[in-house]
């Protein structure tokens, strides 16, 4: 990937694969949800990441806003930061994975901006 600058977090293996995506978010407090949950759940910041289910390759992944709609990142020439209220591409057929971790409820304000 040239040109790119790229974290991993240390002491999780560098593969391209669901689970050492779901093995970097752990490092930032994410946990898998016990069944795919994409529902707005106050307290809780949530990722999804997606796979191509023949090679368990992540392809992206989406971070809920407090507003429940979604922002991901979409590379046509230039990244651009796009928001969402539908999670997936028609058409396309992927495996997910959901994550959250608990927010800190100050640090949130009623516009979903922060302080």
């Amino acid at each position: 990937m040239v040109g790119y600058v790229v974290y991993w977090p240390p002491g999780v293996d560098f593969e391209v694969t669901l689970e050492a995506f779901i093995d970097a978010f752990r490092t930032k407090n994410f946990a898998p949800c016990d069944e795919m949950n994409t529902e707005l759940e106050p307290g809780y910041e949530k990722v999804v990441i997606y796979a191509d289910p023949d090679t368990n390759e992540p392809t992206h992944a989406a971070l809920q806003l407090p507003s429940g709609s979604w922002t991901s990142k979409l590379v046509i020439g230039k990244t651009l930061s796009i928001i969402h209220d539908e999670l997936g591409v028609p058409g396309v057929r992927e495996s997910c994975e959901s994550l959250k971790r608990r927010i800190n409820q100050q640090a949130v304000s009623t516009t979903g901006k922060g302080p």
